[in-house]
């Protein structure tokens, strides 16, 4: 409650309107005016490959109902190779998603759903490499990437939110990234002949596998395609927080307002 001069008289503060914000570097977020309560979702940044092997996705975690403290600051951490996302209240961590280098975890701070990245694809056969494992989604883990062989094999699709890159010849194929809007479809695999991750709607596929592309991990949280060099990149982290009455991830008006 407060006074406004010449009213004559007291005020109840109104909350701030509905509104997101989003954190694809680290930063720090004020909790609006008259809010208590804020709905999140964290993508761990995806694995870069590991010689011929494909790089691991990120995990995905939401939670719905964050209790929080209307002005006070916290801090949003993201990173852009195989590491958390977290979203923390001094050194509390109120939200993580590990990242694809974190190794998967059934248990991490503040999360209500989500899923696990999926395992990068083995390499070293025949002289070709893995596919990169899908990030995850909101009800599933990411796909698997497919392994090296003679004749190359098909990335499997993510339960949730990203599919995995198949392995083409030499190189492997980038894992298919997740969206931050909300729940969607799940991806598919990239296949042998095309070589591409896939991705849930509002993600990005990885690039497919050849000697002129990166092998990058689709975004958000999509592992890197394998290559003898080592030198893929994967699908970056990321964080969206949104507010606002009858809001909540995964799937309630979680669209931007």
């Amino acid at each position: 409650m407060g006074f406004i001069p010449g009213l004559g008289g007291l005020f109840a503060a109104t909350a701030a309107a509905a509104s997101q914000q989003v954190f694809t570097s680290s930063g720090s977020f004020v909790v609006p005016d008259g809010y208590t309560s804020i709905s999140a979702v964290c993508v761990g940044a995806g694995q870069g490959a590991s010689s011929d092997a494909g790089g691991r996705g990120g995990d995905l975690r939401y939670s719905s109902a964050l209790t929080v403290t209307a002005g006070e600051t916290l801090t949003i951490t993201i990173s852009t190779s195989g590491a958390s996302t977290t979203i923390k209240r001094g050194v509390t961590t109120l939200l993580e998603a590990r990242g694809g280098a974190s190794g998967t975890s059934s248990s991490v701070a503040g999360a209500i759903g989500g899923g696990n990245g999926g395992s990068g694809g083995a390499g070293g056969t025949f002289g070709s490499s893995g596919g990169g494992g899908g990030a995850a989604g909101y009800s599933g883990n990411g796909g698997a990437g497919g392994d090296a062989r003679a004749s190359g094999s098909d990335g499997s699709g993510g339960g949730g939110g990203g599919g995995s890159g198949g392995n083409t010849g030499d190189y492997g194929g980038g894992g298919g990234g997740v969206g931050i809007l909300g729940a969607s479809t799940s991806g598919s695999g990239g296949v042998y002949s095309g070589g591409s991750g896939r991705c849930g709607t509002g993600g990005s596929g990885g690039l497919p596998a050849s000697s002129s592309a990166t092998k990058t991990g689709g975004n958000y949280g999509g592992g890197g395609g394998g290559d003898s060099s080592g030198s893929s990149t994967p699908g970056a982290g990321a964080c969206r927080i949104i507010w606002g009455s009858g809001r909540a991830y995964p799937s309630t008006n979680t669209g931007d307002v």
